[in-house]
């Protein structure tokens, strides 16, 4: 199995550089609207995200502007319903989606590239940045780890390199992060295995755990398990 996963992993950076290359000389038509894919996404995510008390996250901070990181962000679908909370609280929202593999090709032949820039122009104060979270440097009022990877399987499964398996020092960086504005990481897990592995990576680093919630699917969802949901402070 190890002989495997080191194989697969090379096979998986190859690919990654491939699509890198292959956006940059093919750059995807410009979207025109959000997929029904990321519909069905923005929906089941509004429901789970709106578990948690907003008003509460965010009453906190004093200024205007609350500078939101959606990380491992995909196409950043997410932006439009981050933006609807923040106002909904009388804020400015600032929101930035971070994705390590933004080049991976879509049926349409459009990429994650494509869409992110799509949604970010679509919202107030929108970024979204092709790089890895562990080289972001601005701290932040709140982070978004909505399924991470706190296992090897998925990390290979999705087709990312195991040189990119860094679940510690992602809740380490999050954490410090945030310490400057007192802020918080809303952190989901699709199974039991990887919320008691996730959790004990990120109270190792100091995190608490300030609020838990469980996100059910319907029949018609897209993630066909509960989202187990946790916020730390």
């Amino acid at each position: 199995m190890d002989y495997f996963l080191k194989a697969r992993s090379k096979l998986n950076s190859l690919s990654f550089q491939m699509r890198k290359v292959s956006a940059s000389l093919l750059p995807g038509p410009a979207p025109k609207g959000a997929t029904d894919e990321d519909r069905l996404l923005q929906l089941e995510l509004e429901q789970f995200l709106s578990q948690f008390s907003w008003p509460d996250l965010l009453s906190s901070h004093s200024g205007p502007v609350v500078r939101l990181l959606d990380v491992g962000a995909r196409n950043f679908f997410l932006a439009p319903v981050l933006q609807r909370f923040v106002k909904s609280c009388h804020k400015t929202p600032e929101l930035h989606g971070i994705e390590l593999d933004p080049y991976r090709r879509l049926s349409n032949l459009r990429t994650r590239w494509d869409y992110g820039r799509y949604y970010a122009q679509a919202v107030e104060n929108g970024f979204f940045h092709p790089q890895d979270f562990l080289s972001w440097k601005q701290p932040a009022h709140g982070i978004l780890l909505l399924n991470p990877f706190v296992t090897t399987y998925p990390q290979i499964k999705w087709g990312l390199s195991l040189e990119c398996f860094k679940p510690h020092q992602i809740f380490r960086h999050a954490f410090n992060l945030t310490r400057l504005f007192g802020g918080f990481v809303i952190v989901s897990f699709p199974s039991p295995l990887e919320k008691v592995i996730g959790l004990e990576m990120a109270i190792a680093c100091g995190f608490e755990i300030a609020d838990e919630v469980v996100w059910k699917p319907s029949a018609q969802s897209l993630q066909k398990k509960p989202r187990l949901g946790f916020l730390l402070k």
